[in-house]
């Protein structure tokens, strides 16, 4: 053997080339290291960026209390809390003799009021930050569940926290209305199969206990509504490869049950035309507020539109 020559020459042996298989796993392993250290760098990303949001909504939620209509709430629910939901006047306004209250949000008023009787108005801005941080970590779960993916869900969850944030900051019914909405498509929308009448009857209490927090409680009957046409249609054009699993009918069933559920307040079937009550006159339409109108066309549009709403979704439906 010469110096330098390798041993399976001088023994006259070879070694056999390397198959297609071998060369191809060392091409892939690089490739999906990389892969996998970027898809862990964008989810250090989203994440960094959604909680930074989430900090300074916090931050918002527990400063000194800055909400209008809560000192209005406030008054309200020691009224109906003293005096029954039926008092003879409304305080608030002295000039307009017997005039009745509208009960239209007394729940909410009852609860903050009894809540700062307990924990004071300080305790009050911690109840506010903790509630945003609730709902907070409730819609990541929400986005999360459909493609198990973590990053495309911070951003949805990043996106509705900033087309949300004027609510959220705020210690309003508004709140309440962000978390129906929420229990309900966890409740009823989001299971593939039928949903259990546990569920159904669930969604009931959560309908019921909106009702009477939040006008805007038939957000969460057109959800229910929107839900039973959907997956009605969707049993029709799969009826030819399966048979139907009775998804359409429960929900059906929820929604008539929801509805009933909702008529258990002092108003009645007079909750349910609050907003068409509420924007008789113009003046209304002043207020950039939930019951901001739906001009697509307007120069506001982008900053007052509930349609972007949906923009959250569409990350995880295209993740």
């Amino acid at each position: 053997m010469t110096s330098g020559q390798p041993d399976d020459l001088a023994t006259g042996s070879t070694l056999p080339p390397p198959s297609f298989a071998s060369l191809t796993a060392q091409t892939r392993a690089p490739v999906a290291g990389g892969a996998r250290g970027g898809a862990r760098a964008a989810r250090v990303v989203a994440a960094l960026s959604c909680f930074a949001i989430v900090a300074l909504l916090l931050v918002l939620a527990g400063r000194p209390l800055a909400t209008e209509d809560l000192w209005f709430h406030l008054k309200m629910g020691e009224v109906y809390a003293t005096q029954g939901l039926w008092p003879a006047a409304d305080p608030m306004l002295h000039t307009a003799g017997g005039m009745r209250p509208v009960q239209h949000e007394w729940l909410f008023g009852v609860v903050v009021w009894g809540l700062s009787r307990a924990v004071g108005l300080g305790g009050l801005r911690v109840v506010h930050a903790a509630a945003v941080a609730a709902l907070s970590a409730f819609a990541l779960s929400l986005f999360r569940r459909p493609g198990g993916r973590l990053a495309p869900a911070l951003l949805a969850t990043a996106v509705f926290l900033v087309l949300a944030a004027t609510r959220l900051m705020q210690l309003r019914p508004d709140l309440v209305t962000i978390a129906g909405a929420f229990a309900l498509h966890r409740l009823l929308v989001e299971p593939a199969t039928p949903p259990s009448w546990r569920r159904v009857f669930a969604a009931a209490a959560v309908l019921l206990i909106w009702v009477n927090a939040h006008s805007l409680f038939a957000v969460g009957l057109v959800l229910l509504a929107a839900a039973t046409v959907g997956a009605w249609v969707k049993e029709r054009l799969e009826r030819a490869s399966s048979p139907p699993q009775g998804r359409a009918r429960r929900l059906g069933a929820a929604l008539a049950i929801g509805l009933a559920a909702t008529v258990v307040n002092p108003r009645g079937l007079g909750q349910h035309l609050t907003f068409f009550t509420s924007t008789k006159g113009s003046a209304i339409w002043m207020i950039a507020d939930e019951w901001y109108p739906f001009f697509p066309f307007h120069p506001s549009f982008p900053y007052n539109s509930a349609s972007l709403q949906l923009l959250p979704w569409l990350p995880t439906d295209l993740g």
